[in-house]
């Protein structure tokens, strides 16, 4: 049966009207393209209170800025900001709503030590009637035991009887002295905060082994997850270990499937049904189970989609109540176990222009009032307001305001032979209105390696096809998402198939008659930027440009680098050793590259340290070798701010048409 959803105008609930007064983006006439697509966007992040009166998102202000912006939908309500971070070093990633009263927010931040930059987070109490921010701390003195680097995380917002309250995970030892990570009596641990006063109760005490928790949707603590640490002090490269704690005991349990799944990761807990969900591989892929927390173990196979992997589930409202599970083929696809939700997505995509792929992204307490996010290839997205009780839906924001008028390309799914017969998936841009023949063309490989391309809105993507490149962005073996046989080793170790399977995009582009030989580009960011340069190496005649964004440019300075921090022995056995080093390491063989280069890296990048790019560049230069270097002060590796962004995509255009004679700069 269908919902019957009806649209409202922009205005139609009372008091939006008021959002006209947030800071407009650039006029399209006046903006170049570098300027509307390098836009960080409207919405960075967005949440619904309990009762789904109030609407809190953040959105970016001036430069190296975040403002939380609020909405309130009851009668006389107001629209303002209630916080503002100018903290150049950091930003604001989300919030949510702990009552009415108060919202939770977390803010990510690096900090420089001698030559190392560390990651940090803070957990952030801000107060809906704006009238401050406050930082929820560990209750440990610093001068003591140093500053903390993991602020906190939240478990549960609501605990029975006491609404100001709410539940934190929160590592006591993890933090840093001088330029070492270092730990003391570490091992997660559970308070309880008082949102009023910011005390905190020791619920859970920390254990040296464990590294977290899991609550149910009662919030009460149900599952621990340990890994233990070698006599030197680094954690071992083993898989989590986990227990569960049955409902009115004290004594945890160890929580053995009676399926041998591999990599096994429990992501819910379910004490309606007395259930853990997890993730895990059984026959070379993961898929969801359940697993009984009755002692028996038993275990259930609850979804499995044939040549994929599931890779996370999907959830609903404060408790984060399982509703269904997700992951992607061609595209990203979710599947509900609610019959109720999955008729209400279907009609949703059905109802909504252009059959968006659809997402409920927060609910109020009661479920009846939703966020919904509509997006698509073409559409960065728009989020809506559902109310279940009127079947209306009304239009709040775009994510992506500054991109508004200006027709956007489709992005296909395709795929080509390998030069050993294997089929390899990808996504090709276009620019709008071309016919696909006799293009400058760009591949694009993705991040991680550990990561994949999936359909949809890519800004890099859109921005280069507005400058009339094809862009093909595959996912090429070393990927996560086809199972552990695609994956291989990793896009390090199994770094030959990887890069003969990018440089053979390129190849595929030019037989299919969409590129041209000559004028054949790669752009990565990150392990992307690390294939872009390596490729020029094992390539060095197919690509007449090479753009390189925070890339790894030598495996033995990232090893190395690895060294003062816990986890080690992982990133030691993930990228290899041996003679794999020197070969799969471009900053050690940057003779072998012809093509001109574009580095470009912020300073305050911890993932990949911006020390990759300055040897890259002194060894291109040493080799006599063409280098531009743009660099960013202040950022870190996804270079959040606007400006900024601008001005990288701006040298980009600027190189791409200087080595390729095409394209163009707007």
């Amino acid at each position: 049966m269908k919902t019957g959803i009806r649209f409202a105008v922009f205005t139609a609930i009372a008091g939006l009207a008021a959002l006209a007064a947030l800071p407009a983006p650039v006029a399209a006439q006046e903006a170049s393209l570098a300027e509307r697509f390098g836009s960080r966007g409207t919405i960075l992040d967005i949440s619904l209170s309990p009762s789904g009166q109030q609407i809190a998102f953040i959105m970016p202000g001036g430069p190296l800025e975040e403002m939380v912006y609020l909405i309130d939908l009851r009668p006389g309500g107001v629209q303002r900001p209630i916080a503002v971070d100018s903290n150049p070093n950091g930003f604001l990633t989300n919030c949510d709503w702990a009552n009415e009263q108060y919202l939770l927010c977390n803010f990510r931040g690096t900090s420089k030590f001698g030559d190392m930059f560390i990651g940090y987070s803070r957990l952030l109490v801000v107060s809906a009637d704006g009238s401050g921010v406050r930082e929820m701390g560990d209750g440990r003195d610093s001068r003591t035991y140093g500053p903390a680097q993991y602020g906190g995380g939240i478990l549960s917002l609501d605990i029975e009887g006491k609404d100001n309250a709410i539940l934190v995970q929160q590592v006591t030892g993890t933090r840093w002295g001088g330029t070492r990570v270092y730990s003391g009596d570490s091992g997660a641990t559970v308070n309880e905060i008082d949102l009023e006063t910011l005390r905190s109760t020791q619920v859970m005490r920390p254990r040296e082994v464990s590294a977290g928790y899991l609550t149910d949707e009662n919030g009460d603590i149900r599952v621990m997850a340990t890994r233990a640490r070698r006599a030197d002090g680094y954690m071992r490269d083993d898989d989590l270990e986990f227990s569960y704690m049955p409902v009115g005991s004290s004594n945890w349990r160890t929580l053995a499937p009676q399926r041998d799944l591999n990599e096994l990761d429990i992501i819910g807990v379910d004490t309606g049904r007395e259930i853990a969900y997890a993730l895990g591989e059984e026959d070379g892929y993961r898929a969801l189970y359940s697993i009984r927390l009755d002692g028996s173990g038993q275990t259930t196979r609850l979804l499995a989609q044939e040549g994929y992997d599931i890779d996370n589930v999907v959830t609903i409202g404060r408790q984060r109540r399982v509703v269904g599970a997700t992951f992607a083929t061609d595209r990203r696809q979710f599947e509900y176990f609610d019959e109720d939700l999955r008729q209400l997505s279907q009609d949703l995509t059905q109802a909504l222009p252009g059959s968006p792929l659809v997402e409920i992204i927060d609910a109020s307490e009661d479920e009846r009032r939703l966020l919904v996010l509509a997006h698509s290839d073409v559409d960065p997205g728009v989020i809506y307001l559902l109310d279940r009780n009127t079947n209306q839906m009304d239009e709040i924001l775009p994510l992506r305001r500054e991109l508004e008028g200006l027709p956007l390309s489709s992005v296909r799914s395709v795929r080509f032979a390998a030069r050993d017969g294997v089929e390899i998936p990808g996504y090709l841009t276009l620019p709008p209105g071309s016919d696909g023949k006799g293009l400058p063309a760009i591949v694009m490989p993705h991040g991680g390696p550990s990561s994949r391309d999936v359909w949809g809105f890519d800004w890099l993507a859109q921005y280069f096809a507005q400058q009339g490149y094809a862009v093909l962005q595959p996912n090429y073996r070393g990927s996560t998402g086809y199972g552990s046989a695609w994956e291989m080793e990793n896009g390090f170790q199994s770094w030959r198939t990887a890069m003969g399977d990018v440089a053979d995009a390129a190849r595929w582009m030019v037989s299919e008659g969409i590129a041209n030989s000559d004028q054949l580009a790669v752009v990565g960011w990150s392990y992307g930027g690390y294939a872009a340069l390596q490729l020029g190496t094992t390539e060095p005649d197919l690509f007449a440009a090479i753009v390189a964004i925070a890339p790894v440019t030598d495996l033995g300075v990232l090893r190395d680098d690895a060294r003062d921090f816990v986890n080690y022995p992982a990133v030691s056995d993930f990228l290899g050793g041996g003679s794999l080093i020197q070969e799969a390491s471009p900053a050690r063989n940057a003779d072998r590259i012809q093509a001109p280069v574009l580095l470009v890296h912020a300073e305050y990048d911890e993932n990949v340290p911006y020390r990759h790019s300055e040897i890259m560049q002194d060894a291109l230069e040493d080799a006599g070798k063409s280098v531009t270097f743009v660099s960013f002060p202040d950022l870190d590796h996804s270079i959040r701010d606007s400006g900024a962004r601008a001005r990288m995509l701006a040298a980009a255009g600027s190189f791409l048409e200087e080595n390729l004679g095409a394209g163009g700069t707007r």
